[in-house]
């Protein structure tokens, strides 16, 4: 058995990883999502294995001269530089991002291991009686706690220490398939008093360190359960133990005017042009606007894709779109233009990890920017740290995520106040901006005229067309 510590501060890296490495038995797996950890996190569990990410905020080289003075054998598997060539006493392999596909990285995990040669015993195996199934749960209601280590698999004897804390006689354990997860159903009858989930959160962390994080449900009826554990299988994606965040009730989506169909469909645009599925995404353009906008006669849905269109632009080509652009006698006409533009290229992304954390940012930025989301709720909803993620982007749009932010309300208010009733806090609020005051001092800096000057001067020398119209603020996106 094999003891292996993965340093990244890349969320998204982090999860490929782990899926890469989750068939492999005779692995103990740690991901270590602060640079700063990673050298306690080595030294209390003698790592057998280290996979750095070059990207990390504290300098690998640091970490590397640190390593140096362990006085057992470990190899490094190093990912975005080449250090072949570097004077390094232990096994070490560089794979550069370019080269990182599962069949290059378990190639080369495979050669580190082989040179290392040696192996740990067996972890302890579960001690404790376990359930099948929750159909031999005797009827109460229920406490769920689901439990992922990300470093060592569960033993007997930590189980009897949460068990004290909890203060219980015993505990009832469903068997899940991985020894470092861990689903625990407490029978609210079984509780001396009322648990405290913050210290219950201390506790696992006194157990299992710091990347021990959990998911937790509570007052389930032994009827519901069954109903209840599906419903923890479609939350198993990494991203929640990642942000070692407790879940007190289900994650309810945020609802909106646009109907379901058309939201899916203008997500699924977004991504196909940033991803450079640029014939998929020229289709969808064609499907939303002769069956969704046109059929429906929605202008709510045109200025939402509009919107879209516009981003992509300023973030490829930093050119804003001005509403006069869009000043066509009819849709087709829009349409037609459209497909023809030359604003139809792919971006050329750093590397693919770099790809995939970027699109999914884009992703969140796009359906958060109107809740007055910042850099730090990014992050948070991407599990990255903000720093890296902040950085990528810059790197990548020559943009910070704060002034993306920005624009996209900008340009929502300006849509807003154009083609609406609303008021100018109206669509402040509806923007995303916390307060008029600031909207107002933002929008004048970066335009030179006030939002009120501005609705005036637009009415006023606008011609709408016939599938434009002025629409209430109720009418527009919640």
């Amino acid at each position: 058995m094999y003891h292996v510590l993965v340093i990244s501060e890349n969320r998204i890296l982090l999860q490929q990883l782990w899926q890469w490495l989750a068939d492999r038995s005779n692995l103990i797996i740690q991901l270590v999502p602060f640079s700063t950890d990673a050298l306690n996190a080595f030294s209390a569990n003698q790592v057998d294995l280290i996979i750095i990410d070059a990207n990390i905020l504290l300098p690998y080289q640091e970490i590397l001269n640190d390593l140096t003075q362990a006085p057992w054998n470990y190899g490094v598997l190093f990912l975005g530089k080449d250090l072949t060539s570097a004077n390094y006493q232990h096994p070490l392999i560089s794979l550069q991002f370019k080269q990182l596909n599962q069949t290059a990285f378990k190639k080369a995990l495979d050669c580190l291991l082989q040179q290392l040669g040696h192996s740990h015993p067996a972890t302890e195996k579960l001690g404790l009686t376990t359930f099948q199934s929750v159909t031999e749960l005797p009827y109460g209601t229920y406490h769920l706690l689901w439990i992922k280590t990300f470093a060592q698999a569960i033993n007997s004897s930590e189980i009897k220490q949460l068990q004290n804390f909890l203060q219980l006689k015993f505990l009832t354990l469903i068997k899940l398939k991985k020894p470092d997860e861990l689903l625990i159903l407490i029978n609210r009858t079984q509780l001396n008093s009322q648990l405290n989930f913050l210290q219950l959160k201390k506790e696992l962390i006194i157990l299992w360190g710091a990347n021990c994080s959990c998911v937790y449900r509570k007052n389930s009826a032994s009827v519901e359960l069954k109903q209840q554990l599906i419903s923890f299988n479609q939350l198993q994606d990494l991203h929640y133990f990642l942000r070692g965040e407790i879940l007190m009730s289900p994650v309810k989506p945020r609802t909106n005017s646009l109907n379901l169909t058309l939201i899916e469909q203008c997500l699924t645009f977004s991504q196909a042009l940033f991803s450079g599925h640029l014939a998929t995404a020229q289709h969808l353009l064609q499907t939303i606007y002769l069956q969704q906008i046109k059929s429906q006669h929605s202008f709510i849905a045109l200025a939402y894709l509009r919107l879209q269109i516009s981003f992509f632009i300023y973030l490829t080509e930093h050119q804003e779109t001005e509403l006069t652009s869009w000043n066509f006698a009819t849709l087709e006409d829009e349409l037609q233009a459209l497909l023809k533009d030359q604003f139809w290229q792919k971006i050329k992304y750093h590397s693919p990890i770099i790809k995939t954390t970027l699109i999914q940012c884009l992703q969140v930025i796009w359906q958060h920017f109107s809740q007055g989301w910042s850099l730090k709720e990014t992050a948070f909803q991407l599990a990255i740290n903000k720093t890296y993620l902040n950085r990528i982007y810059k790197d990548q749009f020559q943009l910070t995520i704060a002034d993306t932010y920005t624009w996209l309300r900008l340009e929502f208010a300006k849509i807003y106040l154009c083609y609406s009733t609303a008021t100018i806090n109206q669509a402040a609020t509806a923007a995303g901006f916390k307060s008029v005051s600031y909207f107002n001092r933002v929008f004048k800096a970066r335009y030179q005229t006030t939002p009120k000057s501005y609705q005036v001067k637009v009415r006023k020398e606008e011609k709408l067309n016939y599938y434009e119209d002025y629409l209430e603020p109720s009418q527009w996106i919640d």
